[in-house]
């Protein structure tokens, strides 16, 4: 392996261990999570004169729900205003829950350049 080739290498793993820190400290925050994902939903309410029944741009809502697995069976659970300080955890959720997927993403990425290394520096016994 060149010298040039080596450096290639290591500017490459300096980039990645600076995202894996990043990373990972996106993960690493101490308040309360809840899992599930938010979702918005529009609604028709039922009634055959109202104008969400002929058009539907003109649903009502939108209404925010959280949807959670229980029981082992997918579920949509709706926020009331009396339960409105739950959107923000299931959001932070859903965001810390992305970045352990980057985090894990880059990790591999540099277990293999490191492999690569490791690999084109092999010789035969002789």
């Amino acid at each position: 392996m060149t010298a040039e080739q080596l450096s290639a290498y290591r500017k490459r793993i300096r980039v990645l261990v600076q995202q894996i820190d990043r990373l990972s400290s996106r993960c690493l925050f101490s308040d309360p999570l809840i899992r599930g994902t938010p979702v918005e939903v529009m609604r028709t309410c039922g009634k055959p004169t109202c104008k969400c029944m002929k058009d539907p741009k003109d649903r009502h809502g939108p209404y925010k729900m959280i949807s959670v697995v229980r029981e082992g069976k997918q579920r949509s659970i709706p926020l009331g205003k009396d339960k409105a300080e739950l959107w923000p955890l299931v959001q932070r959720y859903q965001f810390q829950v992305e970045k352990l997927s980057e985090l894990k993403k880059a990790t591999s990425e540099l277990a293999d350049v490191v492999w690569k290394v490791i690999e084109r520096r092999l010789q035969q016994f002789p």
